[in-house]
């Protein structure tokens, strides 16, 4: 019988996540990856083969969101003009999410595509808007209870509700 080298992954993330104390995920990656390497090799070369394509596909996206994010917020106007005066930087190269899924260079993205990035980054801002009135919400409760957490200030159930009015 061979392993689920994935489902065995997923309990132990799983187990991680709903445990009580605060998760820094790469503090636990670091030591589930020493564990794993000490005491069962196997399971974890062999997730990661399982999960080589999503992983390199999530190393990618993240990297492209990095090279976007540096390029418009650590890079200054001046050094910015510097680099396209020397050729070092073209915008044209950046890479964004178009509706197939793919991401396309700037450069190459049709008014569709334009139109269709446009949407989404106004509805994932939406969603990020709906996320901090949830927090503040929670923030207000827990001042107008006195309470020092969370769940002293306010029960499951009600938690719940708040949690889906914002949806």
């Amino acid at each position: 019988m061979t392993r689920d080298y994935v489902a065995e992954m997923s309990s132990i993330f799983d187990a991680l996540i709903d445990a009580e104390a605060d998760l820094v995920p790469a503090v636990e990656a670091c030591r589930l990856a020493e564990r794993l390497r000490a005491d069962d090799p196997e399971l974890l070369t062999g997730w990661l083969d399982a999960c080589a394509e999503p992983l390199i596909s999530d190393a990618l996206r993240a990297r492209n969101r990095q090279n976007r994010q540096h390029m418009s917020a650590i890079r200054g106007r001046t050094q910015f003009a510097r680099d396209m005066e020397k050729g070092a930087f073209s915008a044209y190269r950046l890479r964004f999410l178009i509706e197939d899924g793919s991401q396309r260079r700037l450069g190459d993205m049709t008014a569709d595509d334009c139109r269709w990035s446009a949407k989404d980054y106004r509805s994932r801002a939406g969603q990020m808007a709906s996320r901090a009135t949830f927090f503040d919400r929670l923030a207000e409760m827990l001042d107008t209870k006195q309470a020092f957490t969370v769940a002293a200030a306010i029960d499951d159930a009600a938690l719940g509700e708040l949690w889906m009015s914002g949806e």
